[in-house]
């Protein structure tokens, strides 16, 4: 990684306790249906249990910059993992749902500052010629951990019951908050003065709350519904009264002046259009398999598997082009990986063998192995180093936002083409939905592509030329 030797453990806890805050985001898809039976509730009040998860995240993660500045490294990780073993044993030992929801809400509190930390700290104790490796390899957590944990929660609930999952997070976050007592370090920063803008904290919950809570209800209600147009209205409302407020204060929650760097606006961009495909079809292809190809839970777990594995071998290997090659051609590599792959996905059927369907989502899991950590390294690389943790939380909040909007959109498509398609069977009508979900996702491909081969000009002659001026 290019990181002094003293800052590896320190490095390397933080970026195991994000890795499993990451893995829990999707920790309960496959189990669900047995949580909702169990506890007696409808299927519509159990997803709350997944998208309460990313609410809070999204509400947590403007916090971060200020948050990040203003208390000390250790202080930091030991809160966030404190919240989130303490969300696990509640989970564990929870007799109903609300007892249950309020632990997946202290667990996300914490994972929603441990995405940003582990960022800032790596971009800031590695040098600049050597960043894309080392967020190649923050990609691992951020990337495996969530698709392969359909798979890891299916076979632990199919075995143990559900309650095993937060038995086995509790194991970990306990074993990471002792380990972090020996291993972690205080990293050295410039610290910010000023007390945290309430006001900020309460219109970005508002603002980011809002949409994230009015595109998880998109695919239930449609876009017509009280429930959709009423946060989706407050949540843009608070949003602008946010940004204005951000513009005028002397200390913002976010400098959301750093859009006026063209790299970091792009590559803000591109991020949230990666997610939005990356999430969204993470809902559907798992869908798609079990309910209109007839496969088992666990059979479509170990579908996306091998993506998974190819992904994260990946990110390490896209860092290393990053540092070598420069950002337009890593980018364009990945663009083309992912835009093939999902085409591919486009031009499937109900009679296609499952493992062409494995093979084209494995094409489209190398392009987001190319695209993801490199695109975020490359945009915040574009600004000074006081200006990183906003753009490290910037570049989070729309990671968690758009991949909520994405995996509601892609339902939302999906269920729209199936009821408009006027196919009488059933299946048939499904397979439709699917496959113009899929080429919805593909057409927010080529758009990415098309935007990176546009602006992204990053070269591995000019990132030694931000180092010199840096030092």
């Amino acid at each position: 990684m290019g990181v002094d030797k003293k800052y590896m453990p320190t490095i390397i806890i933080i970026l195991v306790g994000t890795f499993v805050g990451s893995l829990t985001q999707t920790l309960l898809t496959s189990a669900l249906p047995k949580i909702v039976a169990d506890l007696g509730v409808s299927v519509g009040l159990g997803q709350w249990l997944t998208t309460i998860y990313l609410l809070v995240i999204g509400i947590m993660v403007p916090t971060t910059s200020f948050l990040i500045g203003k208390f000390s490294t250790r202080k930091l990780f030991y809160t966030c993992m404190s919240l989130f073993f303490a969300g696990s044993l509640l989970a564990l030992f929870s007799g109903n749902f609300a007892t249950l929801l309020a632990g997946r809400i202290l667990q996300a509190a914490g994972t929603g500052i441990l995405f940003p930390l582990l960022n800032v700290i790596v971009l800031e104790l590695a040098p600049l010629s050597r960043r894309g490796f080392a967020m190649g390899i923050v990609g691992l957590a951020v990337s495996f951990a969530p698709a392969v944990a359909p798979t890891l929660s299916g076979w632990l609930n199919d075995t143990y019951g559900w309650q095993s999952i937060f038995l086995l997070l509790s194991i970990l976050s306990g074993a990471i908050l002792l380990g972090a007592v020996f291993l972690l370090k205080n990293v050295k920063r410039e610290e910010i003065s000023g007390a945290l803008d309430k006001i900020s904290i309460l219109l970005s919950s508002c603002g980011f709350g809002g949409l994230l809570l009015a595109f998880t209800s998109l695919s239930d209600y449609g876009f017509v519904h009280p429930l959709v147009i009423v946060p989706l209205a407050a949540g843009l409302l608070s949003l602008a009264l946010f940004t204005r407020r951000q513009l005028r204060i002397e200390n913002p929650l976010l400098d959301v002046r750093i859009f006026k760097n063209r790299d970091f606006a792009v590559g803000t961009a591109l991020i949230s259009l990666y997610y939005f495909a990356f999430l969204g079809m993470g809902i559907v292809l798992p869908i798609y398999i079990q309910s209109y190809l007839g496969q088992t839970a666990l059979v479509s777990g170990l579908t996306l598997l091998p993506g998974a594995f190819l992904m994260a071998a990946t990110s390490p290997l896209s860092g290393w082009m990053l540092d070598r090659l420069g950002a337009r051609a890593t980018l364009i590599i990945g663009s083309a990986f992912l835009t093939g792959g999902t085409l591919l996905l486009v031009m499937t059927d109900a009679n296609t063998p499952m493992g062409v369907l494995v093979a084209d989502y494995c094409v489209r899991c190398i392009g987001l192995g190319f695209l993801i950590m490199p695109t975020t390294t490359w945009s915040v690389d574009s600004l000074d180093l006081k200006k990183m943790p906003d753009g490290v939380a910037i570049n989070n909040t729309m990671r968690q936002v758009m991949g909520a909007i994405g995996s509601a959109l892609m339902v939302t498509v999906m269920s729209v083409s199936m009821n408009t398609s006027g196919l009488a069977s059933p299946v048939r009508a499904g397979v439709y939905g699917v496959h113009m979900s899929f080429l919805f996702s593909a057409v927010l491909c080529i758009a990415a592509t098309v935007l990176a081969v546009i602006f992204v000009h990053g070269t591995k002659k000019e990132a030694f030329k931000k180092e010199r001026r840096r030092t």
